[in-house]
């Protein structure tokens, strides 16, 4: 499931993906690919393993990328908001601005 830098430049197809991509994965030895990233978040795979690249995604990303990077995935805001609630518990602090918008 987890992927080399080479091969997370050979699979990223926007600049919206590169974006996600350097920010959620500068801090781990395991880099998380576009194609597993947007799974979890549609619900389509378990988070088990990735969930430090998760709460980067939620955290740390500007709310514009988040919204670009789903879009583009085809992920809709209630399939973001399951996966961000799942994480919450394991936040320090929540991300107020993400809650706004996918409560809105």
């Amino acid at each position: 499931m987890g992927a080399t830098l080479q091969d997370n430049r050979q699979a990223v197809v926007s600049g919206t993906d590169l974006l996600v991509l350097n920010c959620i994965n500068k801090c781990w030895n395991t880099l998380i690919d576009v194609e597993t990233l947007a799974s979890i978040l549609a619900g389509a795979a378990p988070a088990d393993g990735w969930q430090n690249h998760l709460t980067m995604f939620f955290l740390e990303l500007p709310l514009e990328a988040v919204a670009q990077f789903s879009a583009e995935h085809g992920i809709n805001k209630s399939e973001l908001k399951r996966s961000y609630n799942s994480l919450m518990p394991t936040f320090r602090a929540g991300n107020p601005r993400m809650e706004a918008w996918l409560n809105g």
